[in-house]
């Protein structure tokens, strides 16, 4: 099994598109693009509640997994404040195996890679599936000087930048492909 989440919980104070809109809303997309091809694993595309009140979501939804569902996830992909800027990853939490996939992938599309950790700054739903020891790789497009648009009124549709917007669909697109060969299984 592939989870793929985002949250569409937000603060208040903005209109909540890039912290996660951009995420959640991404969803169904990668399903209809996905659904059609024939793949090796279940695909189960999620989205959160509470990740802005502490990942309640995503906690609630791991803790009632049952030992063989745990097993069963090679992977969670979490998307979160995506299309600001071209896709990043949080590497320092990042699975070794997840990371080589994602390199691999953007490699093959040139698409520049950019690494951008947020380990004081921030938490995701991947937390909830990493102390379940499941891998785990997050998709964002924040930087320090972009980082100030979230939880706050700039967080606002015309943030997102369609083209980097589609880039970041193409590429997880791609990505979840790319996972589902069988010469990538993660476990």
């Amino acid at each position: 099994m592939i989870v793929v989440g985002g949250h569409f919980d937000l603060i208040p104070a903005g209109m909540g598109a890039i912290d996660d809109w951009s995420g959640s809303v991404m969803l169904p997309s990668l399903y209809a693009a996905l659904k059609a091809t024939p793949h090796r694993h279940d695909y189960v595309f999620i989205a959160f509640v509470g990740e802005e009140l502490g990942l309640t979501g995503s906690r609630e939804y791991v803790s009632k997994l049952t030992k063989e569902q745990r097993a069963a996830i090679v992977a969670m992909i979490n998307l979160e404040c995506l299309g600001v800027e071209k896709p990043k990853i949080w590497a320092s939490h990042a699975d070794p195996k997840l990371l080589k996939a994602y390199e691999h992938v953007i490699k093959s599309l040139k698409i520049p890679e950019d690494v951008v950790n947020f380990d004081k700054e921030g938490d995701d739903d991947a937390h909830s599936f990493r102390n379940a020891g499941i891998p785990t790789l997050t998709i964002h497009s924040i930087t320090p000087l972009t980082f100030p648009l979230l939880h706050n009124s700039h967080d606002q549709l015309a943030a997102i930048h369609p083209d980097d917007y589609y880039l970041t669909y193409e590429m997880i697109a791609a990505l979840l492909t790319y996972l589902d060969s069988e010469q990538t299984a993660t476990k």
